[in-house]
């Protein structure tokens, strides 16, 4: 859920500070550290993280850990959102009904989700899959277990890895609900457990 009642502005001589006019209080009382904020339909900037909340009230104002670096000019009050809600594990900003600007919000989330795959990833390959087949080894040098496996068939199916049992470090198996097609194939990964 986004907080988005009323206008914010940049602060004249303070480019880090945000001060907001007319936001609802049940959305002054939601605004703390780490949430991320950007000027409603701008393209310019990217999110900026709230790095502390100066005051609620009477009026609500917030430094960002950078100093704003948009097309906003200070002292002109303008729309904006405020991204509150987040995933737990990654802090991935989370998507509600009713969300706008979502664009920014969603490629900061997929640069959180890249940058975290890009450490988590171990090996990856390519392997061809025999017609007909229902299972597929995949043999290699692989971490002691456990460590996960992310599979992509190229065929309409479901996949799954066997038990952590038949994860060694030279090989793991891979088991297709839908017989293999001529020509299959299925791009893997390993990732850090």
């Amino acid at each position: 859920m986004q907080i988005r009642s009323g206008q914010a502005m940049v602060t004249a001589g303070a480019p880090n500070r945000i001060t907001f006019s007319g936001m609802a209080p049940s959305d002054a009382a939601l605004v703390a550290a780490g949430q991320l904020f950007k000027f409603a339909g701008e393209t310019t900037t990217g999110l900026f993280t709230i790095a502390s909340v100066v005051s609620v009230t009477p009026t609500v104002v917030v430094d960002l850990t950078d100093d704003y670096s948009g097309s906003i000019e200070a002292g002109v009050l303008s729309g904006y959102i405020i991204a509150r809600d987040f995933t737990p594990l990654h802090g991935l900003p989370e998507l509600s009904p009713g969300d706008a600007d979502i664009r920014d919000i969603y490629t900061h989330a997929m640069r959180i989700i890249d940058t975290t795959l890009l450490r988590a990833i171990l090996s990856s390959g390519l392997a061809s899959v025999t017609t007909s087949a229902t299972s597929h080894t995949v043999n290699g040098t692989f971490p002691t277990p456990p460590y996960g496996v992310l599979a992509t068939p190229s065929w309409l199916t479901t996949v799954c890895v066997r038990a952590d049992t038949s994860k060694t470090t030279t090989q793991f198996v891979l088991d297709f609900g839908t017989a293999a097609p001529a020509g299959a194939a299925v791009t893997w990964a390993v990732l850090a457990a």
